[in-house]
């Protein structure tokens, strides 16, 4: 196991990664960011942007690996502006333009070298990954009442995951794909329709061998707050299109499953459980990460370093050797990161 610890800062507030290097995006105790380089195995580091234009009001939205670059999506709360900024693994630092303009804000960015996926809610956007030109609008192809949450770009396909508004007043969680010759969207699977007061979502989703992994939670609300109730865990073979709900494998039922990475030859998650009342705020989080070994996960959290405490979605993987989370260390008050080889 590899630690790394970023005095100046507070919190890890993102990763991503390309080969060997993984971006780093530090927040501060201001409400500032910034960004520094990591290298497994070497356990390097070089700082890219101690500080992001924009100091004490800037919120990173989400980072994408894409062709040797990582893409970030930023927004301002003082403007109310986004922007993006394209970081190449040798630490140049390009500012661009979205491509609605710098208005549209909580804009999420998913895809690869091919192309890049600008998704909102409702809006889904295929996008040239070298010119930022849009390429194709596929949001009137999506089912009505749907909120997406991940795009994962595949061979021939791009699978979809979000929550849709069920009939019975709830919401559901929801998976399917467009087939990319014919442009038709094709509905997997939907866990069962919710009542009013309750909320499933898949929110992470991994290729790993034959198969799709999708993460995500069951949560209820009142009128006194809401917390989580039921994580979700279901494999789909791309395949053969079978579709299984492996959520009783997993350690925790309450906690949700918030992040999937490839950890080996096998998956990596990220579980969180928590309740907000709106009297008296925040309890929890409390949860850990888990290696899946045969059909048993492996609670690891017992390995991390005293005090370390995840972020619930900062992982990531390197050459499926490493598996990497970011997040704050109690102890000490700093941002840490641990990288876990298989």
């Amino acid at each position: 196991m590899l630690e790394q610890t970023f005095p100046t800062a507070s919190s890890v507030d993102g990763l991503d990664s390309v080969n060997a290097t993984t971006l780093v995006i530090n927040g501060y105790a201001n409400g500032s960011f910034g960004t520094v380089l990591f290298k497994v195995p070497g356990n390097t580091t070089r700082v890219v942007q101690p500080v992001i234009p924009g100091n004490g009001n800037i919120y990173p939205v989400s980072s994408i690996a894409a062709g040797g670059a990582f893409f970030v999506d930023y927004y301002n709360f003082t403007t109310t502006h986004t922007f993006w900024q394209k970081i190449t693994v040798a630490g140049k630092v390009t500012t661009l333009s979205t491509p609605l303009g710098p208005t549209f804000s909580w804009i999420f960015l998913f895809g690869n070298l091919t192309a890049l996926y600008v998704e909102s809610g409702s809006l889904l956007l295929r996008m040239n990954p070298f010119t930022l030109a849009i390429t194709q609008n596929l949001t009137g192809v999506l089912p009505a009442k749907i909120a997406l949450e991940g795009v994962l770009p595949a061979p021939g396909r791009l699978y979809l995951e979000g929550t849709r508004l069920s009939s019975t007043g709830g919401y559901t969680a929801w998976f399917g794909f467009l087939t990319n010759s014919t442009g038709k969207l094709t509905t997997v699977s939907s866990t069962p329709k919710m009542p009013l007061g309750t909320s499933g979502s898949f929110y992470t989703m991994e290729n790993q061998g034959p198969y799709l992994y999708l993460g995500g939670t069951l949560e209820g609300n009142n009128s006194s707050g809401f917390w989580t109730a039921q994580g979700y865990l279901y494999r789909y073979n791309t395949a053969t299109g079978a579709y299984r709900n492996e959520s009783s494998l997993l350690p925790a039922a309450r906690a949700g499953v918030w992040a999937i990475e490839p950890w080996g030859k096998t998956i990596g998650i990220s579980m969180s459980w928590f309740r907000v009342s709106y009297a008296t705020g925040l309890s929890g989080p409390t949860g850990g990460i888990y290696r899946l070994v045969g059909t048993t996960f492996q609670n690891v959290t017992g390995f991390l370093p005293a005090g370390y405490v995840a972020d619930i979605y900062d992982v990531t993987s390197v050459s499926a050797t490493w598996f990497i989370s970011g997040g704050g260390n109690t102890n000490t008050g700093v941002a840490q990161v641990v990288a876990i080889k298989t």
